[in-house]
């Protein structure tokens, strides 16, 4: 680099320097170095060259970081204002309480839903309990029935000849009836053991609406509170 400021000085001591444009003071600096000289210049002034590239790049990168920002702060704010607020962040910490309460709606209907779960899990367990206790009940009606003939242990013929009816209609002897005549006739058994059950719930149901509305019959219940009772 230093022999090409050489060369610059002696071109410029010429006498018609003062005459040259620096395009031509620069062609004749470049007609008069050699290769060499060329390269240790071009290595001590690339540098600058590239870190200036480099800084209109970032300046370029810079810029276009700005404008997007400023289009995006324009943009929030057109749409903060489109909602009634007068900034994003007044906007945004709307948007968040909102999705916090969304947030705590959703557990309390997970609540609510796992309380619906555990009582409709009560109710069936309680219907089961009901279930166990008419088939105890059943169980005990038989046997205090069955008592006599199971005491005596004597299957006389009289015994086996006579009949029971069974749920399909038919009618079988003791003698001749089979396991599945015998489970037939309990199913039924349990179905009119049930059939008393509903019946009795049905009358005290009755009973509590003839009580509240003070009247004696269903029919006079009808007259007075006709929306109270739709039979």
């Amino acid at each position: 680099m230093a022999s090409i400021r050489k060369t610059i000085r002696k071109v410029l001591a010429r006498p018609s320097a003062h005459t040259l444009s620096d395009q031509e003071i620069a062609e004749r600096v470049l007609e008069m170095g050699d290769e060499y000289d060329w390269r240790d210049a071009a290595l001590e002034l690339l540098p600058d060259a590239v870190w200036a590239i480099r800084r209109a790049e970032t300046r370029k990168l810079e810029k276009e970081a700005r404008e997007r920002a400023k289009r995006r702060n324009a943009e929030q704010r057109s749409e903060a204002e489109s909602h009634g607020f007068a900034s994003w962040d007044d906007y945004q910490e709307h948007v968040a309480q909102e999705r916090e309460t969304q947030r705590l709606n959703g557990v309390a209907q997970q609540e609510g839903f796992e309380s619906w779960k555990a009582m409709q899990a009560a109710r069936e367990a309680e219907t089961q309990e009901r279930c166990r206790e008419i088939d105890a009940e059943f169980q005990r009606k038989l046997s205090a029935l069955m008592a006599p003939f199971m005491a005596a242990m004597e299957f006389t013929e009289a015994f086996l000849n006579s009949e029971f009816a069974l749920g399909d209609g038919r009618r079988v002897t003791w003698g001749d009836a089979t396991s599945e005549d015998h489970v037939s006739r309990i199913n039924l058994m349990r179905k009119r053991i049930e059939g008393i059950e509903g019946d009795i719930e049905l009358h005290e149901s009755v009973l509590g609406i003839l009580s509240d509305l003070g009247v004696s019959t269903l029919r006079e219940a009808r007259e007075r509170e006709p929306q109270q009772v739709s039979r």
